[in-house]
């Protein structure tokens, strides 16, 4: 498949996008920092800046199966553009383009701001309590819009610990997920379809990462 990597100079974009070519996919690596994307037979750097309109930024995904969503902002004043705006204009451009396969990196707990003050996980929202409000409204917009086959990947906290390939679904407690691990499910799901229409909240755990996302009893 060709993929659209939004946001491929990102930790978790790179990581996807090497994920994608050893599954034998070619990859458009998109992201503002063109200079930071390694290109080679199977991966082409794509300049993509999310401050475009929607119509612009869907002239370079037009062509494509996939696109996943792995940008974040880098400084809080962007936060609603990128991680909140950046998401709508992103699905919308999508579209536009005639690719309705989307995948989005979002954050655990972003769906479930009931929990944001529970003691074991306040202090790691409180952190970014902006950035969890802005996953939230991009979330329901994907999850809304009728015309998208979203799949939403909730990670923990990102971590750079090795990747063990497995991982744990659903679980609400503060417990961390490498970022080679978050990659490897954005990339598993390009041609899952038991993944649309999807949200997976994931940790580091023990179950492999194409089992978890098969098993129908831990999506929700």
């Amino acid at each position: 498949m060709n993929v659209f990597v939004i946001g491929a100079a990102g930790r978790v974009g790179r990581e996807t996008v090497k994920s994608l070519v050893n599954k034998g996919h070619t990859v458009s690596a998109a992201d503002i920092r063109i200079d930071a994307i390694t290109e080679s037979d199977n991966v082409k750097a794509v300049k993509f800046d999310l401050h475009d309109s929607a119509s612009y930024l869907s002239k370079a995904i037009v062509g494509h199966d996939a696109v996943i969503f792995a940008a974040g902002s880098t400084v809080e004043e962007e936060m609603l553009r990128i991680d909140a705006f950046g998401v709508v204009k992103a699905s919308e451009a999508a579209k536009l383009a005639g690719v309705t396969r989307f995948i989005l990196l979002s954050a655990k707990w972003a769906m479930y701001p009931e929990l944001w003050s529970q003691i074991d996980i306040k202090d790691s929202v409180e952190k970014s309590h902006d950035f969890y409000i802005a996953k939230y409204f991009a979330n329901y917009h994907v999850i809304r819009d009728e015309e998208l086959q979203f799949t939403i990947i909730e990670p923990d906290i990102l971590t750079d610990t090795t990747s063990t390939g497995k991982i744990e679904l659903n679980n609400m407690q503060a417990i961390g997920t490498s970022v080679r691990d978050a990659a490897e499910v954005l990339a598993t799901c390009v041609d899952n379809d038991k993944t649309i229409g999807k949200i997976y909240t994931i940790n580091n755990g023990e179950t492999p990462i194409k089992d978890a996302l098969n098993n129908t009893s831990g999506m929700h």
